[in-house]
């Protein structure tokens, strides 16, 4: 993975580029969203989310197409992140990064969903 910050980020696997955009969000601090990314990317793997969708139309914006990949869930949790002034958002939990796509106009795939249940 290769975040470059509010342009959101790269995820390379077998040969393959996916561009995932980041949810637009008004930042307080961006200190830790790189952290929250990560762990939210091997979170993801662990789960089995795939860690890019190699055959999918580059987006935009977040919200056009279903959170799908572990890169998806890392830009969700990084938005997240940076609503917080501080390092760690310590008001994560699966509750809120739902409610937060939903105020987004996110739309969760259903093992995403299911991940955040």
């Amino acid at each position: 993975m290769l975040t470059i910050g509010a342009l959101g980020a790269y995820g390379y696997d077998k040969g393959t580029w996916e561009y995932t955009p980041c949810a637009l969000v008004n930042p307080i601090s961006t200190a830790g969203a790189g952290d929250a990314a990560l762990g939210a990317l091997i979170a993801g793997t662990a789960r089995g989310l795939p860690f890019i969708l190699k055959d999918r139309a580059k987006r935009h914006r977040l919200a056009e197409a279903p959170l799908e990949s572990a890169l998806d869930l890392a830009a969700l949790v990084a938005s997240f992140s940076v609503l917080s002034p501080d390092t760690i958002n310590l008001e994560t939990s699966p509750t809120a990064l739902r409610e937060h796509a939903n105020k987004l106009g996110l739309t969760l795939s259903p093992a995403v969903e299911n991940m955040l249940h």
